[in-house]
């Protein structure tokens, strides 16, 4: 037995929600220091997949359901932390039936903007999006990846949201665009005039 695998045992012992990864130092705004993901890529491939198995599994105890999230939560900082090798799988939950998993997917590929299927992934998986928690996330991506070819989704959802989807449309053409249109309640009124001014 390795040390590692001693102190996981005994940290188990007195904590049945405990994962090793919980051993892993945070920064100073409690973030996982990626670099301590060391697992191989499957390793954080199954831990993430713990989610579905709880969402379809019938016991919904507090410790089941607190291993099952703090799964998904260290699943998808471990495949950030695999980079590219990481990406095939996050482009898969963009189509998964789980909206947790298309708002993780977009968390994940947040990261990856020089891969050449990204973009054009998330630009679809935006358009076709019904959740509002995910699409939220994936307006955010797009944003933050400042891609122009998203801009005409983006407008769609600008003109057509309700009002939460209108906001984190603005602030993605926002980002995207390099304007800023001002704080709430202006900002959607002054990015959809930008979109009259530019024939957008």
């Amino acid at each position: 037995m390795t040390m590692r695998e001693l102190r996981v045992r005994l940290h188990r012992l007195g904590n049945p929600t405990f994962f090793e990864e919980d051993l892993i130092r945070q920064d100073e705004r409690g973030v996982p220091e990626l670099a301590d993901f060391d697992r191989p890529l499957q390793h954080y491939i199954d831990m993430h997949r713990q989610w579905a198995d709880y969402l379809g599994g019938n016991d919904f105890s507090e410790v089941v359901a607190t291993r099952a999230y703090k799964a998904r939560v260290y699943g998808t900082y471990g495949l950030i932390a695999k980079g590219e090798e990481a990406v095939p799988y996050a482009l898969s939950l963009l189509t998964s039936k789980v909206s947790d998993y298309r708002e993780d997917a977009a968390g994940i590929l947040r990261a990856f903007e020089k891969h050449p299927e990204v973009v054009s992934a998330l630009i679809r998986a935006t358009e076709e999006e019904t959740d509002l928690v995910a699409l939220s996330a994936l307006l955010v991506t797009l944003g933050r990846l400042k891609a122009r070819e998203a801009i005409p989704v983006v407008a769609r959802i600008l003109r057509e949201g309700n009002a939460d989807t209108q906001w984190d449309a603005a602030e993605a053409l926002g980002r995207i665009s390099g304007k800023r249109f001002g704080s709430k309640p202006d900002r959607v009124a002054k990015a959809l005039a930008w979109l009259e001014e530019q024939n957008l």
